[in-house]
């Protein structure tokens, strides 16, 4: 077995968020042992052939999540209707409905205001599975305590019962061993695992089910693949047969089963019928694969990855020419045909959000805060000095009081002034010295927002020119 070289992870792998319909494949050394963060899933499938410190799942539905074996917990929540096979120290669920969960984990899984929870054994593989589990501190010889479930709702009538059932280790069908393909033709295919002690827990004539998935995350059939083979071995007898066959096996391998599966799955559900438009792009991120545009007859429509063409690359302000559709969320992008880029202007720069962000609106909103901030302070500072000198007024008067009610003696009133003074003097001296202190804490920390400043901006560059090498890569 071969690892990657350690390097620092792209903290953009550690999270997926916001997707339809799309398959998500977080292959070794891109999470490394970090947390792992998934929300606002529809219809989509995760896998992470990766050891995590923790994993989040968060409001989710429709969703199929193989996740590699996790040090600490796992937490899923807000999700209906989905799948997850883990194994993890721990693993708790809360405000979840007909999630099936195939699980080892050597300490008591918790579900909390849920209802139709399943818990059965870990029957899924993923390649390099013995040594993940190693990494992530699990021990396959470990008592999986996948049934031992603590219901914390157990009295809430509110709450739809059943509130979780179990499935028995002689209830399994099948092992499904996950095999990813190579991305170049030619490589070696890296092969499921699952460790012998916990594939010994199943019964001996267990079936293995193998399922190929290539490097962006989407199961490839056995019938898809095979179908350009077969293909060419039918043509080649065409002038025999005198051409009848060819075309019939060309539309087989064109479009399989599995193919028209997943295109029905992806393509949302409208309530209108598709219509042109044309209009403006409002932003676009490049990384999370959506953004926003206005047509010109006014219409705020959303832009998925997958209405945009590869090789098209979407900019905020761009032109476009689409295809769009009404759905239960509003209106939507279904192709982009044609993006026209807007004129590039030097003095602007592109953002992380795929928009362009204006440096001069930047400083401005910079210089505000800065402002803002040193008002907080004077105001503080000016409260601080009333307060003194309110104290001293108060002592001032006191003393007064007490010279007018008691003094008898011409020097005792005198040398009762004196003191107050030396004293008045001693408050004096503190609060200069104090004023002092903040002045210094405040040049000291002009400075720290500088070095600060530096720092971002080093990190920015940084990050670009990773970014850059990584789109030249790919």
């Amino acid at each position: 077995i071969f690892f990657r070289r350690s390097m620092s992870t792209n903290t953009d792998l550690l999270k997926v968020t916001k997707l339809d319909g799309q398959a998500v494949l977080r292959g070794l050394g891109t999470v490394e042992g970090k947390q792992f963060q998934v929300d606002n899933l529809k219809n989509c499938s995760v896998f992470v052939f990766d050891y995590c410190d923790s994993v989040v799942i968060d409001d989710c539905s429709n969703c199929n999540f193989v996740i590699g074996p996790t040090s600490g917990s796992v937490f899923i929540r807000d999700c209906d209707n989905c799948t997850l096979a883990v194994a993890s120290q721990q693993l708790r669920t809360r405000d979840c409905k007909k999630i099936s969960i195939s699980l080892f984990c050597p300490s008591e899984p918790v579900v909390e205001t849920s209802t139709e929870v399943n818990f059965a054994p870990l029957n899924v593989a993923i390649p390099n599975g013995n040594v993940l589990l190693e990494k992530a501190g699990l021990k396959a010889t470990d008592a999986n305590l996948y049934s031992k479930v603590h219901d914390f709702s157990k009295s809430d009538e509110n709450i739809p019962q059943p509130h979780f059932t179990t499935t028995a280790l002689e209830a399994a069908k099948e092992i499904i061993a996950y095999d990813l393909l190579p991305e170049e033709e030619g490589g070696e295919t890296q092969p499921g695992q699952i460790p012998d002690s916990i594939k010994s827990a199943f019964p001996a004539d267990v079936a293995i089910r193998r399922v190929k998935v290539d490097g962006t995350g989407n199961e490839v059939s056995e019938k898809a693949k095979e179908a350009p083979k077969e293909q060419a071995a039918k043509e080649e007898p065409k002038e025999e047969t005198g051409g009848k066959e060819a075309p019939k096996a060309t539309e087989e391998a064109a479009e399989t089963p599995s193919d028209k599966a997943a295109e029905e799955k992806a393509k949302p559900k409208l309530i209108g019928e598709e219509k042109p438009a044309s209009g403006k792009v409002k932003w676009y991120s490049q990384k999370k694969g959506f953004g926003y545009a206005t047509t010109t007859e006014g219409l705020d429509v959303s832009i998925p990855r997958t209405a945009v063409p590869k090789g098209m690359k979407l900019v905020a302000d761009a032109e476009v020419e689409m295809t769009i559709g009404e759905t239960e969320k509003g209106w939507r992008s279904l192709t982009v045909t044609k993006c026209t880029p807007p004129p590039e202007d030097p003095d602007k720069k592109e953002d992380d959000n795929g928009g362009v962000a204006d440096p001069e609106a930047e400083a401005e909103r910079a210089a505000a805060k800065k402002l803002k901030d040193e008002e907080r302070r004077e105001r503080k500072k000016l409260k601080e000095k009333e307060r003194r000198e309110k104290k001293k007024e108060e002592k001032r008067e006191a003393a007064a009081k007490k010279e007018k009610d008691g003094a008898k003696d011409g020097e005792a009133p005198k040398e009762a002034e004196t003191k107050g003074d030396k004293k008045d003097k001693k408050d004096d001296k503190k609060s200069n010295d104090k004023d002092k202190e903040e002045d210094k804490d405040k040049e000291q920390e002009k400075k720290d927002k500088k070095r600060e400043k530096r720092e971002r901006e080093k990190e920015r560059k940084k990050e670009k020119k990773a970014k850059e090498k990584e789109e030249k890569e790919k």
